[in-house]
C-alpha cells in the first residue's frame, strides 16, 4: 500500500493531499526528509510569499555557494532532499533564480496591498 494509504484518520491530523490543503499537509517532511523548520519556511514562501531566511532564500535563488555556507546542522546534509521537494512540488515560478524569487515576492506584496 502507498504512503497515503497507510495513514489512518488519527495519524497526526494528516490526510491525503488535496489542492486546497497547505503544502505542509500535502507533502509532509517525512516524504522528502526536509527538516521541519525548513518545510515550514518553504510552506510560507509557496503559499503566502513570506520571505524566508538566508539559507532557504539562497536555495530558492539557486545560489549553491551561499546555501552551503548558510545551512544549519540540520539542513547541511539535506540539501538534496530540499531540492527534490522543490523540483517535484513547488511551482516553478517561485524558485530557481533570483529573478523568480523577486517576482514571486512582488506578486504577493501586490496582493497584500489591494484594498
Amino acid at each position: 500500500m502507498g504512503y497515503w494509504g497507510d495513514l489512518k484518520d488519527d495519524d497526526e491530523g494528516m490526510a491525503p493531499p488535496t489542492a486546497a490543503a497547505p503544502v505542509a499537509q500535502r507533502f509532509p517532511s517525512i516524504v522528502y526528509n526536509v527538516p521541519e523548520h525548513t518545510r515550514e519556511a518553504l510552506q510560507l514562501w509557496i503559499d503566502e510569499g513570506q520571505l524566508p531566511g538566508d539559507f532557504v532564500r539562497s536555495v530558492l535563488e539557486n545560489d549553491l555557494r551561499n546555501a552551503v555556507t548558510r545551512a544549519d546542522f540540520m539542513n547541511a546534509g539535506r540539501l538534496k532532499d530540499i531540492i527534490d521537494f522543490l523540483n517535484m512540488e513547488a511551482p516553478s515560478p517561485c524558485w530557481g533564480s533570483r529573478e523568480n524569487v523577486l517576482a514571486w515576492a512582488l506578486r504577493f506584496a501586490q496582493e497584500r496591498e489591494k484594498p
